[in-house]
């Protein structure tokens, strides 16, 4: 069941942005989330948490955080995108995010994304992330997407998804996740983004973090990858090469020490 814990906030002078929070059984990561999303500089915030019944004291820790969740809903879904899917359907904000359980932002992540899009008069804006992989060097992840032609190339999410701001007009203009993709409905929806020409920015920061081995990053998360390339219009045997190559990465990521494979990490990303 649900419960709403604060009226909403309406100022003129800010638009409201919605951040949800997609959770189940994330007791052991989701204060620092809450916490991100309770100190950040912007006060213009409704806070959603889907929650898919978790059973180790998540609920509890959330019913905690009344004063900085606008709403929460703990029941059954059929994966994350559909649990977001819910998000945008509940959001009130004129601008929507996306942090999961294991994922902080900043403290000037809201102001500086809302910023660009507002400035700039632009569907969507987004921003670099660091990662963070346990007993590892962080390293910092930046788009180098800057059309559609280089989604298709880089098959992968094109824009790092904690930094991913997007009006809600837009989703209604393009379509929310798609969930027949369980693990990488996030690059579909970035490439139908960008087919219908969204107007959108990057900001030159680091604003949100991210905690490595997510569902996103498994062998299933590859497989979608490439049929979603496929899709929206690559040609399959690039498309076959470039899953073939991550897949061979993978499996050596397997058997390479952690050292080694954070320092190939991090010359990968420009460092």
């Amino acid at each position: 069941m649900g419960a709403t814990a604060r009226p909403d906030a309406h100022m003129a002078q800010k638009p409201l942005v919605t951040i949800v929070t997609v959770t189940l059984n994330a007791s052991n990561m989701i204060t620092r989330c809450i916490e991100s999303v309770a100190h950040q500089s912007y006060d213009n915030i409704e806070y959603i948490i889907i929650d898919g019944v978790s059973t180790d004291g998540t609920l509890e820790i959330i019913k905690s955080y009344g004063h900085v969740i606008s709403r929460w809903i703990s029941e059954r879904d059929e994966g994350i995108f559909h649990a977001m899917n819910k998000g945008i359907d509940l959001a009130k904000g004129e601008i929507i995010s996306f942090l999961n359980a294991d994922d902080y932002y900043e403290p000037d992540a809201v102001e500086k994304l809302v910023d660009m899009i507002i400035t700039n008069k632009l569907g969507y804006s987004y921003a670099a992330m660091r990662l963070h992989k346990r007993n590892l060097p962080n390293v910092t992840l930046y788009s180098k997407c800057k059309n559609l032609a280089d989604a298709l190339t880089l098959q992968e999410m094109p824009f790092p998804h904690p930094t991913l701001f997007v009006r809600k007009s837009v989703f209604k203009r393009v379509g929310r996740f798609d969930t027949q993709y369980r693990y990488s409905a996030d690059y579909e929806f970035a490439l139908r983004l960008l087919k219908a020409n969204v107007r959108g920015e990057g900001v030159s920061a680091v604003l949100a973090n991210y905690q490595v081995g997510g569902a996103s990053s498994c062998q299933k998360a590859l497989s979608e990858c490439l049929s979603i390339a496929i899709r929206h219009g690559k040609n399959p045997i690039a498309a076959a090469n470039v899953f073939l190559g991550r897949t061979i990465r993978r499996q050596l990521s397997i058997i390479i020490p952690e050292n080694i494979k954070s320092y190939l990490l991090q010359i990968k990303n420009g460092f």
